[in-house]
């Protein structure tokens, strides 16, 4: 029996192991398919985590990601309600919880959560992008932008993150150039093609097609590839582009790339010879599937939407690539060949805003027919109505200011009139007040304006019939809005600019013979609008007209525009050579912030072909070319990258070439290239500005450098006054250290470092130990009782760098009230250290991430003359504070911050300082300061949304996080600590 028990006990605790090993085997397997973006082949992996786990919110929340990200949105949203239920706390369960909310038209209960994952983690970038669609659903569309460049580069090689960003770049007005060029550094900074699971790398030459410059005898095979064949907009276009094909020339193949199916799917699988899904095929499989058709010709019909696969077409599926119909901008590829367009969308400088060749039909770029009942009132609504009706259908987002205030001319030149706007935005209430208050302030008069709610199927062409005129927005014109509303036989008024995205409307008019109605500006808009609004006979003969015009041009004719189309196809087919594009690059600046942040997420190699295309397109851009060499640097490189480096600084303006040199100093520091820092260290001195950011770590440098040469004993006579012989005259101080001590990893020699400080005579000093939970009454205790004059407070993410740190803070409080490590002249952001550079103030060590067993000697804030105090502060960092007692007692703690490692602290410095006391801040104390460390940070929720409330502090507030931190390395704790003292007493006097 026992025997039995034993074997089924070691039996249980082996298949125990086993299922852990496997747990271990498959969590490593799915975060490496999500790194790459391969999401498809994700969704078994955590398929199978939860079967081994079912209550695990992680594998929930990833699973629900994978299909998220292929566009199956109804079981993703019910996994990402599932994990926020088991685990709510989880930042990022929180984030998609928040998103399920948007999603649902619910922003109001979204942004709640979306403030608290701000400021649990406000670096994390996934945040960001969960926001700007808020923005999205609120009509903000430079604020959007904004937040969601921050997820993409976050997250730099996600598709999905990087289609989102560029398609939000189409509703800023801003140049059409720009936008073109932000398509083009996306496609210019793909990881580059692999060749794997069979799908070969693009081949010299493929950019023309096979059979270039030969008459082609023979059907011309075409394909189209989309995730949008089913009842979704593209739809509109392409049924009657298939139907109208002249299958005795062209054979029709048709790809479904998405998991669900509809009428419309299967009536245009009735008009194609081939039809395929490849939904469930991996991207090798997609390509070799295309491939085996031997296509002479593939359209994308999707661009930067929907759940596309736009970067396989970088591979050659076809002897010709064209992008179509779905997305107005460039794609930025240039493996793909052909934009379609007509020649009204082209423009005068299409080389200016397409990778791609126009692909240019005579009359209209696309086909409209919605092959649904759709009928026309007989009449204007202003006949029966007695007032004009303006109308506007679509996102708010495209409604810029200009075009608001377009609007609110003709309102007032047209007294009677109203305007109503249907927008899929207006099903969440907050966008409705977030819109109509946008219009208050541009001086719209709300009691004639209407928010409606969107329709659909026949309600939707229904509803046309109650406007008598559509007007248009800028620069993203209406597509399949104003192909809508054309049909229903309602005059549009757009403007119209250089490239397709801000031209659909002007071809559909010009096609229809109402170029008129397109102004190349707001004024000539506003005319228009309002001469139109003034004849009613010419809106009653285009109401009974529309319909026929629509059937008498490519527009809505399938046979004429398919024939437009195959004629275009099978020139492009024969030519043997086309334009190159003159796009341009983003300016070098911008290149480099986007570089250095993507580094900062922890994509090296995504930082790296960022500052390689800089370098291809500014071969001068010194920032770019110091990140790439630098990129290399190891302890076996260090020689020949600070060679490197020398040489790039000698051929380099001389705005770059301080930066350049000071790198050269810190890396010779840290490989011991003592004569090379030295030199590097003179060449920059000849190259500083003063007044410049690069003085601080000019100066911080310096002083390691000078400690380099020297032994310890020499630089430890670096102090005016030495700390060991402090004695304070008089009455004895008392002095209280609050040490906090849950959650602390420190050793026993950094405990002893804290407790057991080096003072000289006239001080008495006793520790007191708590926790962080317990601290607010023991702080109190402390500052209201008669116990202590000075109260020294300590965290567990803190400790010393000898034992004179006390008699440093102890001297730093003399004529001051306060003193810290850090802090700042105001307090706009819950985290003291992503300030402004010219707010922010600070100085401690830390071990370097760059080679083990070396220090830093931090610096934070433009600190370019060195000082050894700050006085201009009105907040001090919490971690470490020491006050007197007298000047804090009739502050009031904030006990609902007590949750938060350092809240409470700070805020008792910033109400202190408000009731009159004086704070400094200090460079020389020695603190080792990690902001990572160990701390008790269960309620750190909870006490930031109380601080960030009480404070009036929106964590959205402010779009970057800034950074003005300069590092020296030293060998030892000791010698960077010596490093800090000398920047801090090679100008002693000074206070700033």
């Amino acid at each position: 029996m026992l025997r039995q028990l034993y074997r089924q006990i070691v039996d249980h605790l082996w298949r125990k192991d086993q299922r852990r090993q496997q747990i271990i085997d498959l969590q490593a397997k799915g975060q490496a398919i999500i790194s790459t973006g391969s999401f498809r082949e994700g969704i078994p992996v955590f398929r199978s985590l939860i079967q081994l786990d079912p209550h695990n919110a992680a594998y929930i929340n990833d699973l629900a990601v994978c299909l998220s990200e292929i566009g199956q949105l109804g079981e993703a949203r019910a996994l990402f309600d599932i994990a926020w239920k088991l685990d709510e706390r989880r930042t990022l369960t929180l984030i998609n919880r928040a998103k399920t909310f948007i999603d649902d038209h619910d922003s109001k209960h979204a942004l709640p959560l979306l403030r608290q994952a701000k400021l649990v983690a406000p670096e994390l970038a996934h945040t960001d992008g969960v926001y700007a669609n808020l923005l999205h659903s609120r009509g903000l569309p430079n604020q959007l932008v904004q937040f969601q460049k921050r997820d993409w580069l976050g997250h730099f090689d996600h598709l999905r993150i990087a289609n989102t960003y560029l398609f939000y770049s189409t509703y800023t007005n801003t140049d059409e150039n720009w936008v073109a060029k932000e398509h083009s550094f996306w496609a210019e900074t793909l990881p580059p093609v692999q060749e794997s699971a069979g799908i070969s790398k693009p081949r010299d030459g493929d950019e023309l097609p096979l059979i270039a410059g030969e008459a082609v005898t023979r059907r011309i095979r075409i394909g189209y590839w989309s995730p949008d064949i089913r009842n979704h907009s593209v739809r509109y276009f392409l049924r009657p582009l298939l139907a109208g094909h002249n299958k005795a020339k062209v054979e029709v193949f048709v790809y479904h790339d998405h998991h669900g199916t509809d009428e419309q799917t299967h009536a245009i699988a009735g008009l194609a010879d081939h039809f395929d899904n490849l939904f469930d095929l991996s991207d090798a499989e997609v390509v070799q599937r295309i491939r085996r058709d031997q296509l002479d010709i593939l359209f994308e019909l999707s661009g930067h939407t929907s759940a596309n696969r736009l970067p396989l077409m970088q591979y050659r599926m076809a002897k010709l690539h064209v992008t179509a119909l779905g997305y107005p901008p460039t794609t930025g590829l240039k493996t793909i060949d052909y934009k379609l367009m007509d020649r009204h969308t082209v423009g005068p400088n299409p080389e200016k805003y397409y990778t791609e060749t126009p692909l240019i039909l005579p009359t209209s770029f696309w086909c409209f027919d919605p092959y649904e009942e759709a009928p026309i009132a007989d009449l204007p609504p202003c006949a029966s109505n007695g007032f004009i009706t303006f109308g506007y259908f679509g996102n708010v987002i495209k409604i810029s200011d200009e075009i608001c205030q377009c609007w609110k001319l003709l309102l007032n030149a047209i007294p009677s009139s109203k305007l109503i706007v249907r927008s899929i935005s207006f099903l969440d209430d907050a966008s409705v007040e977030a819109f109509s208050s946008r219009l208050r302030d541009l001086g719209l008069e709300l009691d004639r304006l209407e928010c409606q709610k969107p329709l659909g199927g026949r309600d939707y062409f229904a509803a046309y019939n109650e406007i008598d005129i559509i007007l248009d927005t800028f620069p993203f014109n209406g597509g399949t809005t104003t192909a809508f509303a054309l049909y229903m036989g309602v005059p549009v008024v757009t403007m119209y600019g250089q490239s397709l995205t801000s031209r659909m409307s002007l071809s559909m008019l010009t096609t229809l013979g109402e170029s008129e109605w397109a102004s190349v500006d707001h004024e000539a808009y506003t005319r228009v609008a309002i001469k139109l609004a003034n004849d009613q006979d010419l809106l009653r003969k285009f109401k009974q007209e529309a319909r026929g015009r629509f059937k008498q041009t490519a527009l809505g004719n399938g046979e004429i525009y398919a024939y437009d189309l195959e004629v275009a196809c099978l020139g492009a087919l024969r030519a043997t050579k086309r334009p190159t594009t003159d796009i341009g690059a983003l300016p070098p600046n911008e290149l480099m912030r986007r570089a250095v942040a993507t580094g900062k997420y922890d994509n090296p190699a995504g930082s790296q072909r960022i500052a390689q295309y800089a370098v291809g397109v500014y071969p001068n851009l010194a920032s770019a070319r110091l990140l790439l060499i630098t990129a290399s640097l190891n302890e076996q490189t260090a020689g020949d990258v600070i060679e490197e480096l020398m040489a790039l600084a000698e051929q380099s303006d001389e705005q770059d070439r301080c930066a350049i040199y000071l790198n050269c100093v810190r890396i010779a520091l840290l490989y011991g290239y003592a004569a090379k820092a030295q030199h590097a260290l003179q060449e920059a001195r000849q190259s500083l500005d003063p007044k410049d950011t690069y003085a601080v770590a000019f100066h911080a440098l310096l002083a390691a450098a000078y400690i380099n040469q020297h032994s310890v004993g020499q630089t430890a006579t670096v102090r005016s006054t030495e700390p060991d012989t402090l004695t304070i005259p008089g009455n004895p101080i008392r002095v209280a250290l609050l040490h906090i001590v849950d959650g602390s990893s420190l050793s026993d020699s950094d405990l002893k470092l804290i407790r057991r400080p080096h003072l000289g005579g006239g001080i008495d000093f006793a520790v007191h130990l708590t926790t962080a939970e317990s601290r607010y009454e023991q702080l109190d205790l402390l500052r209201q009782g008669l116990s202590a004059d000075i109260v020294v407070v300590i965290h567990g993410n803190i400790t010393v760098s000898d034992e004179h740190y006390l008699a440093r803070t102890l001297e730093a409080l003399a004529g001051v009230d306060m003193v810290s490590f850090a802090g700042s002249k105001s307090w706009q952001r819950l985290d003291w250290q992503n300030g402004a550079p010219d707010s922010i103030r600070g100085s401690w060590l830390s071990p370097s991430a760059e080679r083990q067993g070396w220090w830093e000697a931090n610096l934070l804030g433009n600190l370019a003359s060195p000082c050894r105090f700050v006085d201009d502060v009105a907040v001090l960092a919490g971690e470490f504070v020491a006050f007197r007692t007298c000047a804090t007692r009739s502050v009031n703690l904030r006990g609902s911050w007590v949750g938060a490692p350092g809240l409470l602290e700070q805020g008792l410095s910033f109400d202190a300082a408000r009731s009159g006391a004086r704070l400094r801040v200090a460079h020389d104390i020695g603190i080792v300061f990690n902001p990572a460390g160990k701390t008790d940070d269960r309620y750190a929720l909870e006490a930031r949304l109380a601080a960030a409330e009480d404070l009036g502090i929106d964590p959205f507030s402010a779009l970057e996080q800034q950074s003005s931190l300069c590092q020296a390395p030293a060998p030892s704790l000791s010698e960077a600590q010596l490093a800090l003292e000398r920047y801090s007493y090679s100008n002693h006097d000074s206070t700033v």
